[in-house]
C-alpha cells in the first residue's frame, strides 16, 4: 500500500500554553503519567526490598 501525504492528521497537535499549565487538571494528568511510567520500577523496588527483608 503506498503512502499518501495528502491525508490530514486526526488529531490536532498543539502547544502547551501558561493557562493550560496552570490548570489543575493538567497538572494531575502530569501526575498521573508519572505514576503510570514508574509503576513497573516501583514495583520492582518493592519486590526486592520484600525479598532482602525476608533474608
Amino acid at each position: 500500500m503506498p503512502i499518501t501525504r495528502g491525508e490530514k492528521r486526526s488529531v490536532e497537535v498543539v502547544k502547551v500554553t501558561d493557562e493550560m499549565k496552570s490548570f489543575a487538571a493538567y497538572g494531575k494528568l502530569r501526575l498521573e503519567r508519572m505514576n503510570k511510567k514508574h509503576l513497573g520500577a516501583r514495583q520492582k523496588k518493592a519486590a526486592e526490598a520484600e525479598k532482602d527483608e525476608k533474608k
